[in-house]
């Protein structure tokens, strides 16, 4: 009896006390994000919202001849849905004239892009009585500006005087040279020039004695204004280093077409980066 005792307490001495291995319980899934609500839809602007006129002049050439094809979106606004306002606009052409609507920021990007796109530029937004032609081009920071030109209403001063009764007016513009001065030097000689009438004189500009000894150019920010007799005029763009100025061979001859009371700017522009082209528009009334 006693030797059973002590074998059953040896069994129980001799038991495994280990903890018994417990089931982790399952991974919690973390919940799921809640999903951005969704913008209420909203209507096209309403025709009676657009402002001003607007339009895009593409002269983009970067420092290796390289172009761009853009459109202009109107972005969404709190109140009216995103609206294409042009498109496919290439190098050498513009844009038909549009309005901007109200509240809506217009953006000029990549053709095809879309308006979620890196804008190129953004436009300013014209008054009611203004017309701005915004011309995208390169500027000297190797970025793409867009070099606003007011056409008529109270900023394009100048510009928007009519010409004398009878006659019509050239407004010649080159500030897409700015950028390229240097690879235009070997062929063109530069960014700015003499212009004359291929008659070895210098064209008649609004305001400003032809000869003056303190003749300007041609060239940057500056335009030349000219009124003239209806017919075909021709300005002639001479090298700034020409010794005569306005007189012998040019660079570009530019023939306009004038009716009387109309007016037409031309905007000089290089795409190859060796020579010049004349892009002639008529101006808004």
């Amino acid at each position: 009896m006693f030797s059973l005792v002590l074998t059953v307490l040896a069994l129980v001495a001799c038991g495994d006390d280990s903890p018994t291995p417990s089931t982790p319980p399952p991974a919690v899934e973390p919940a799921p994000a809640p999903a951005p609500a969704a913008k209420p839809k909203l209507e096209p602007p309403p025709e009676d919202s657009y402002i001003g006129r607007s339009r895009v002049v593409n002269l983009i050439v970067d420092g290796k001849g390289a172009t761009q094809t853009v459109d202009v979106w109107a972005l969404r606004s709190f109140t009216h849905a995103e609206v294409q306002l042009a498109e496919g606009i290439e190098v050498g052409t513009a844009s038909d004239w549009f309005g901007i609507p109200k509240g809506s920021r217009a953006v000029v990007v990549e053709a095809g892009a879309g308006p979620g796109a890196d804008p190129v530029t953004t436009l300013y937004a014209p008054k009611a009585d203004e017309a701005i032609s915004t011309v995208l081009q390169l500027g000297r920071s190797g970025a793409v500006e867009g070099m606003s030109y007011y056409e008529a209403g109270e900023t394009s001063m100048n510009r928007a005087k009519p010409p004398p009764p009878g006659q019509g007016m050239v407004v010649l513009f080159a500030s897409q040279l700015r950028a390229h001065d240097a690879a235009l030097a070997p062929t063109t000689g530069g960014y700015a020039y003499y212009v004359g009438t291929g008659k070895s004189s210098c064209a008649p500009r609004r305001g400003v004695d032809p000869d003056a000894k303190s003749m300007t150019m041609l060239g940057g920010t500056t335009d030349y204004i000219h009124d003239v007799s209806p017919g075909t005029s021709i300005f002639r763009l001479h090298r700034r280093d020409n010794k005569d100025k306005c007189a012998g061979p040019g660079v570009l001859d530019i023939e306009v077409d004038v009716a009387a009371d109309s007016r037409t700017l031309v905007l000089i522009y290089t795409e190859d980066l060796k020579s010049l082209k004349a892009l002639k528009l008529p101006m808004a009334d």
